[in-house]
């Protein structure tokens, strides 16, 4: 969102961020680029991590609650698992934020629940990296929605564009 409005850019393919190269030697992306934020910051970079990790899981059982618990019980590797997802979460909010000077970031969907183990390393990165003037009065949260936040999103901007459009435009010219 931008000054209210929703950005699409200039052929409606805005917001793809999880496609910012962030490591330019980094793994062939899907998208055909290499280094993909998405690649290091998301549930599936975090599931093949652990699959290449030390943790102690069956493969077929492998799921975010599962290593969710595993570092709520102290496990050093999942935690370092998600501290390292917390790093890359940091360097792309960083250029995110360089460019945006946005007032809040909130973190959603599924690795929200990770706010635990996210959280220091993500702030460390930002405390670091982001030029002093973005860090001023900038909110860094996770959304307690998780999966829902972007639909929840969705559809209040959509009820609102329609209570603009139809009752709002009507009170006016009412008035006129």
């Amino acid at each position: 969102m931008l000054n209210g409005e929703l950005y699409r850019g200039n052929n409606g393919f805005s917001g793809e961020f999880g496609h910012m190269t962030i490591e330019v030697d980094g793994a062939k992306c899907s998208c055909g680029n290499q280094g993909c934020w998405e690649l290091y910051a998301s549930e599936k970079s975090l599931m093949l991590d652990a699959k290449r990790s030390g943790l102690e899981i069956d493969p077929d059982n492998l799921t975010l609650e599962t290593i969710t618990d595993l570092a709520t019980m102290g496990d050093a590797d999942a935690i370092q698992l998600f501290e390292r997802t917390g790093k890359y979460l940091g360097v792309g909010i960083n250029n995110i934020i360089n460019i945006f000077n946005p007032e809040l970031v909130i973190i959603g969907n599924r690795m929200a629940k990770a706010e635990t183990w996210l959280t220091k390393p993500l702030n460390y990165f930002i405390h670091e990296q982001t030029l002093w003037f973005s860090q001023k009065d900038l909110k860094i949260d996770f959304s307690t929605l998780l999966t829902y936040s972007t639909c929840l999103g969705v559809a209040a901007f959509s009820v609102e564009g329609f209570l603009r459009k139809h009752i709002y435009s009507d009170s006016i010219a009412k008035l006129n």
